[in-house]
């Protein structure tokens, strides 16, 4: 199946959306690497930026080889810097105190995106899933087993946590489903491939138009000012905003 090109330069774009703060020094960083010849950095970024740049189709995931790169680049940045200022203020204090200010910015950061509850309705979803699942389990025999029908990430709590013994297949996997009952979790990712110009995608459209639906949920993030610092971090969760979960029995 043929990929969408996707650059090396459109992938820092989406970077540095997320986290144009480290983009922005860790490529100063580079720049004085390659004017002070620095050979560590400069051995590290240039095969690496290469062959990002000729595979023609580079995730921002490709990028995490990229990040402790521009940490080390920063860090030899700022490094160089208080060198340059130590005649003005004593360069122990300069270092301490942008020190300070570097790990109190990240740490404060780090602690407003993990204090987020942006994927909640996933768990929401996952919930009634679940129960909806081990209504049946008192009169369990092979008959009522059902297909769960979703993206593998809500597989694993039903099937290893709660021991519920059904068929468990991924939206992607074009294989038939064999039960009676299905029970559909349908996402973002599922609409999508059941848009496509496939067969499989007809025989997804007939699942979904099959069942009924249970239970939509829905989420929002315009709680979060997601054009500013650090909630750009969270763009791509608005991509999805809308879970339903359907099942024809």
């Amino acid at each position: 199946m043929n990929r969408i090109s996707q650059p090396l330069i459109l992938s820092l774009g989406d970077f540095y959306e997320k986290d144009h703060i480290l983009l922005i020094f860790g490529i100063a960083g580079l720049a004085l690497a390659a004017i002070k010849r620095d050979l560590f950095i400069l051995v590290w970024a240039i095969p690496l930026v290469t062959f990002l740049y000729f595979i023609g189709y580079v995730s921002i995931f490709y990028l995490i080889p990229l990040l402790p790169l521009f940490c080390i680049a920063t860090a030899v940045l700022i490094e160089r810097a208080t060198n340059k200022i130590d005649r003005i203020v004593n360069q122990k204090i300069a270092s301490s105190v942008i020190a300070s200010a570097l790990v109190i910015f990240g740490l404060t950061s780090t602690v407003i995106l993990i204090t987020t509850n942006v994927p909640s309705y996933q768990f929401e979803a996952e919930e009634f899933a679940i129960k909806y699942l081990t209504e049946k389990l008192d009169n369990y025999n092979y008959s009522n087993k059902v297909t769960m029908l979703a993206n593998p990430f809500y597989f694993w709590i039903p099937q290893y946590v709660f021991k519920v013994n059904d068929i468990y297949k991924g939206y992607e996997e074009k294989t038939p489903v064999e039960t009676k009952k299905v029970l559909l979790i349908v996402d973002e990712g599922f609409l999508n491939v059941m848009s496509r110009n496939i067969p499989y995608a007809r025989v997804l459209q007939n699942l979904y138009n099959s069942t009924r639906i249970l239970i939509s949920v829905n989420e929002t993030v315009d709680r979060y000012a997601m054009n500013r610092y650090p909630y750009t971090n969270l763009n791509e969760y608005t991509n999805e905003k809308q879970i339903e979960i359907r099942s024809n029995y």
